[in-house]
């Protein structure tokens, strides 16, 4: 029995892992598969090992690129050195999975609207289905930016004590000091800015930032325009609004904001 419960394991994994990747480089064969036989239990697992692999990718970033000297005691450390690994990677994992829940509902409900708009079939259900898949994009977009990892420069941020340091990563147990977080963190924001500008690497993985959500919107496009049963021309426009949408607000209103 056991054994059984393995093999039908292994076979869904494996059967299902295939479906993700033929989704992003083969999605007008894969679909009609995806749309026979519905797992959403699958999209749930993507989504888990999506913000993982954000967050762990985040947190090597932290352990190892990101470097804070204090000049009292002439100690460097790290976030990790001071929260440590599993608290560190705890805390990105929520932070990446709540950004991705809320690209994921957005992207959900302009592809939904746009066919429906279009003149498609609604179906909700269905459009989680197509953007579920495609978010396997994401994970691959996290693991070039490890590999592109030990060729980023180091960003050493100087503070005065290991106390300033504390209260900077620590704003919600600290809030009476909560102007002079946001201030350090505006600080290290402009020094890694400053480092990172003329590196020919940062600025790939700046452009992998805007191409993956770009891949993952005409993929799960395809899937949502198939379902919707629209023709390649109101699919593409489709796939056009939910572009547009996502950069304004992903992109635009966060520039004018800023």
């Amino acid at each position: 029995m056991e054994e059984g419960l393995v093999a039908r394991a292994k076979r869904w994994i494996c059967g299902r892992g295939v479906w993700s990747f033929k989704v992003l480089f083969k999605p007008y064969d894969v679909y009609d598969e995806v749309f026979e036989d519905p797992d959403y239990l699958w999209v749930l697992l993507l989504f888990v090992l999506t913000g993982l692999s954000a967050g762990l990718s985040y947190v090597l970033l932290q352990a190892t690129k990101i470097i804070y000297y204090d000049v009292e005691v002439g100690e460097s450390f790290t976030f990790v050195d001071i929260y440590g690994w599993p608290m560190t990677t705890l805390m990105n994992f929520i932070s990446n999975t709540v950004s991705l829940g809320i690209n994921f509902l957005i992207t959900a409900v302009i592809l939904y609207l746009s066919s429906w708009l279009l003149g498609g079939e609604r179906s909700f259900p269905g459009t989680i289905l197509c953007v579920g898949f495609s978010f396997t994009a994401y994970i691959i977009s996290s693991l070039l930016q490890v590999i592109l990892l030990p060729f980023v420069p180091d960003v050493t941020y100087r503070i005065t004590s290991r106390i300033e340091v504390l209260t900077l990563l620590s704003s919600i147990q600290a809030v009476k000091h909560q102007i002079a977080v946001w201030n350090s963190l505006d600080r290290l924001n402009v020094i890694a800015d400053e480092v990172w500008r003329n590196s020919i690497i940062v600025q790939a993985s700046n452009i992998l930032f805007y191409a993956f959500p770009i891949w993952v919107i005409t993929v799960s496009g395809i899937g949502v325009g198939k379902l919707a049963e629209l023709d390649r021309g109101r699919t593409l426009i489709m796939q056009g609004i939910t572009v547009l949408a996502w950069m304004l607000i992903y992109v635009t209103i966060p520039r004018i904001i800023g």
